[in-house]
């Protein structure tokens, strides 16, 4: 499985405060370094284009918080509601 398929397991309709949540792991974890800079400039493009909270903009927001704090992340969609989606992402890091 990968982030993609984790994608289509969140509806942004039903809790549309997780793009927030993801860009919250971004901006207070301090494992920037672990982001490669090509994954930056992506979540840079779609925050400037208002794109974070559709289908593309929430894959961008995983690949990066799931790469800087993974544990933080799913916890992060469990709590939103979306413990089968944490679960798929806690399994497709671990196939990498």
């Amino acid at each position: 499985m990968d982030i993609s398929e984790v994608v289509q397991k969140i509806s942004l309709e039903s809790n549309p405060g997780i793009v927030d949540s993801l860009v919250d792991i971004l901006l207070k974890s301090k494992g920037a370094n672990k982001v490669p800079s090509e994954l930056v400039r992506d979540f840079l493009h779609y925050w400037r284009k208002d794109r974070l909270a559709d289908k593309d903009g929430v894959k961008i927001l995983l690949e990066a918080a799931s790469k800087m704090d993974a544990d933080a992340t799913s916890k992060e969609l469990a709590e939103a509601g979306f413990s089968e989606a944490a679960e798929a992402l806690t399994r497709a890091l671990k196939a990498e």
